[in-house]
């Protein structure tokens, strides 16, 4: 019997998961990806200067531009520019920078490179905003996309597990918890689990 989840999205088509390449933008994400928090109004952390957030906000914008014009390699040379003076900083908007850069390079192929990304932008966000925080949800449903391109199937139901759960506790019930499910559907989709079922 096919799961109330799994019917939905083969009938309705519910959204996929965010697309490689499909950066978290500085404005709200759009409805298929799972929203993003907009870049730290807050005044910089201290020890890192005001002078590096703003070149790493003006890089985000940028990046943001080279990807949606199919730039991925680009986009993250511009990046990695930037990191060589930045990296050694903890900042929300470095999280955000790494994670596109992560999502640039899983676009362009480069797989290796992207996982690399995506793991230092989930480390950061962790140790920013707490190992069960919305943005660590979105590091690791980034990170399960990765595993399940590389046919990964069970560490990528694994993260997702792990960001359904993080989401359920802050935000039940909201579009980031629709978009885990339809990501997770959609990994079972993949594998041919058409009877699996998953507690809605």
């Amino acid at each position: 019997t096919f799961s109330i989840l799994l019917l939905a999205f083969l009938v309705t088509g519910c959204p996929r998961h965010q697309k490689p390449g499909t950066a978290e933008a500085l404005v709200p994400s759009s409805p298929t990806a799972v929203s993003t928090p907009a870049l730290s109004p807050e005044p910089a952390p201290s020890g890192i200067p005001s002078s590096i957030v703003e070149q790493v906000r003006k890089a985000g914008k940028d990046l943001d531009k080279l990807y949606n014009q199919g730039k991925y390699r680009e986009a993250v040379s511009l990046g990695e520019a930037v990191l060589k003076q930045s990296g050694r900083y903890n900042h929300p908007d470095l999280c955000v920078l790494l994670q596109n850069m992560a999502n640039a390079s899983q676009a362009s192929g480069d797989l290796s490179r992207a996982e690399q990304y995506y793991r230092r932008s989930y480390a950061m966000r962790k140790s920013i905003f707490g190992h069960d925080s919305l943005p660590v949800a979105i590091s690791l449903g980034g990170l399960a996309s990765l595993m399940q391109e590389k046919a990964e199937y069970r560490e990528a139901e694994k993260l997702l597990k792990q960001a359904l759960a993080i989401v359920e506790k802050n935000a039940p019930d909201s579009q980031d918890h629709a978009n885990i499910l339809n990501q997770m559907a959609e990994l079972y989709h993949d594998q041919g689990k058409y009877d699996e079922s998953y507690p809605l």
